[in-house]
């Protein structure tokens, strides 16, 4: 993605800037959906709740009104990252895009905005006797 959105810069090319776009975007929706994964993940209703608890409170989701949107400032993003570097990379999303061995083999990914109402209200709809 950042190679073809260079090309783009230095060629000017409508034909190359689309091509970025589309990496670009290819990128994001990926992103977008480990991501999701992750969370779906470490807020699973089958964990065991001592854990689903610890989680909800790592992600700092617990509040004690529903209009509270958490705080996300115990939320360890390298922990994220290693969730990521461990697991192996499905190719079949990676279909489309450039050859895997250009890419370079780095344990790095950038975050996009997240917004805390989205998981906020995953926690929130979780019904427990607790």
């Amino acid at each position: 993605r950042d190679r073809m959105y260079n090309i783009w810069v230095l060629t000017r090319d409508p034909a190359a800037k689309r091509l970025y776009t589309s990496y670009r975007n290819k990128a994001k929706s990926l992103v977008r959906s480990a991501k999701k994964e992750y969370y779906y993940s470490q807020l699973n209703l089958n964990l065991p709740s001592k854990i689903l608890w610890h989680n909800i409170n790592k992600f700092g989701m617990k509040s004690k009104t529903k209009s509270h949107h958490g705080n996300c400032a115990n939320f360890s993003p390298n922990e994220m990252n290693h969730h990521f570097v461990r697991e192996p990379i499905h190719t079949s999303s990676l279909d489309g895009l450039t050859d895997p061995a250009s890419l370079g083999s780095t344990n790095e990914f950038s975050f996009r905005n997240v917004t805390l109402v989205e998981v906020s209200d995953a926690i929130n709809s979780i019904k427990s006797d607790a």
